[in-house]
C-alpha cells in the first residue's frame, strides 16, 4: 500500500509538470504508468489473497461471488482512473490482468466456474470499450 501511494504521489507530479506532446516525457511517463498498474492490481490481488488467509467468512457469501465482486470493483477503478487521468497506459495492464484470469479460468479450470468467465469477459470487453470511446489525453 505505501508502495501504490508512493506511485500515486510520483504519478502526479509528473502528470502536473510534463507536456506530454514531446516523446522523451512519454518515455519518462510510460514506466511510470505500466508500474502504477500493475502495482493496482497487485494490491487488489493482495488483499483478496490476505482475506482468504485469515479465514474470512466473507459474509456467507460464496466465493466465486467475491471473485465477481473483486472483478467489476477492480474494473471500476480502473474505468474512474481512466476518466480521471485519460492514461490508456494504466488501462492496458488492467486490460493485460483480465486476459490472464480469463485464459487461466479456461485453461487451468476448464471453464468450470462460468460466472468468472462472463464476469471477466464482460471486464475485458468494457476495458476495451472505456479505452475506444472515452475522452483521451494527447500523447
Amino acid at each position: 500500500v505505501l508502495l501504490l501511494l508512493s506511485l500515486i504521489i510520483i504519478y502526479t507530479r509528473i502528470n502536473s509538470r510534463q507536456n506530454y506532446m514531446r516523446p522523451k516525457n512519454l518515455l519518462f511517463k510510460l514506466p511510470f504508468s505500466i508500474y502504477l498498474g500493475w502495482v493496482m492490481v497487485a494490491v487488489i490481488a493482495n488483499v483478496s489473497i490476505y482475506l482468504v488467509s485469515i479465514n474470512w467468512n466473507r459474509f456467507g457469501l460464496s466465493e466465486v461471488f467475491w471473485t465477481n465482486a473483486v472483478i467489476i470493483v477492480a474494473l471500476l477503478i480502473f474505468i474512474v482512473f481512466l476518466l480521471r487521468e485519460k492514461d490508456l497506459f494504466v488501462m492496458g495492464v488492467f486490460i493485460w490482468a483480465a486476459f490472464g484470469i480469463l485464459y487461466s479460468h479456461l485453461d487451468a479450470y476448464n471453464a468450470q466456474y462460468t460466472t468468472i468467465i462472463i464476469t471477466t469477459s464482460f471486464a475485458l470487453g468494457s476495458a476495451i470499450t472505456a479505452s475506444f470511446f472515452l475522452p483521451k489525453k494527447t500523447y
